[in-house]
């Protein structure tokens, strides 16, 4: 099974889905024999959970999102089956915090906004439990902005800009707070760019051009930072400086068309 998921992965990488998933669904069938044979064994049923979500990854590559929402609820049920056992294990709370992620990402493709959103809250609520036993860890610091992100993203969707815009801010407050502990992490420089310019968005939704086009220009200076840092940026950052001119030339248009024209002396 282990051996199968290796091949998979590789295939994955090499862009051949289709072997991928051929690989995975094997694997993924190897798992479940071993569970009959054993229903309740915690390792097996994780090592199935997380089968299912390579599955469900494939699926979701391949445009198949039913799959993948099927894939994803399964390997979810699994989650919740293993909490129950040890509700207060860390590494089980976060297992399920990414599964409502990703059952959320897949709810949100498929239009369902409300799925969506109820996924993503109880995910960020899991994320909040982790950080009461230790608020400065990285990584569940992270998590925790990046859940904020989404929810974010599904309340300005669904038009609650107010809400929107209090997700960012407390996902941007995280954010600053890794750049305190590690000022020169270039991730974390990644994350403050693209937080900002949600914000932006959001205040640019609800007609607070300039508040919007400050908060444009400073992610446009992260960018700056980050690119005189790093000047080979990875394919998923490229287009990040463009979207940003983007955008502050869109605002200071608006603000143009805003302002009264002056008076011919």
């Amino acid at each position: 099974s282990v051996s199968l998921e290796r091949v998979g992965d590789l295939q994955r990488s090499r862009g051949d889905l289709s072997g991928a998933q051929s690989s995975y669904e094997e694997s993924l069938g190897l798992m479940r024999r071993l569970l009959e044979r054993d229903p309740d064994r915690p390792e097996w049923l994780r090592d199935l959970s997380v089968s299912l979500e390579r599955v469900g990854g494939v699926q979701r590559s391949r445009g198949d999102l039913s799959g993948a929402q099927s894939s994803y609820e399964e390997s979810l049920g699994l989650r919740r089956r293993l909490l129950e056992r040890a509700p207060d294990r860390p590494e089980w709370l976060w297992d399920l915090s990414v599964s409502l992620n990703r059952v959320g990402d897949v709810q949100g493709s498929r239009g369902d906004l409300s799925g969506a959103q109820s996924s993503y809250e109880e995910s960020l609520g899991l994320m909040r439990r982790l950080l009461e036993r230790d608020p400065d860890r990285p990584e569940w610091l992270r998590d925790l902005s990046v859940n904020l992100n989404k929810v974010g993203d599904v309340q300005r969707a669904r038009g609650d800009l107010s809400s929107a815009q209090s997700s960012y801010e407390e996902s941007l407050g995280l954010v600053r707070r890794l750049l305190e502990q590690d000022p020169d992490r270039p991730g974390w420089l990644r994350d403050l760019a693209l937080v900002l310019a949600r914000l932006g968005d959001v205040k640019r939704d609800r007609g607070e051009l300039a508040e919007a086009l400050a908060t444009y220009r400073q992610a446009q200076e992260v960018v700056q930072e980050l690119l005189a840092r790093l000047p080979e940026q990875p394919a998923r950052f490229r287009g990040v400086p463009a979207e940003l001119a983007g955008r502050i030339a869109e605002t200071e248009k608006a603000l143009g068309a805003e302002s009264p024209s002056a008076p011919k002396s």
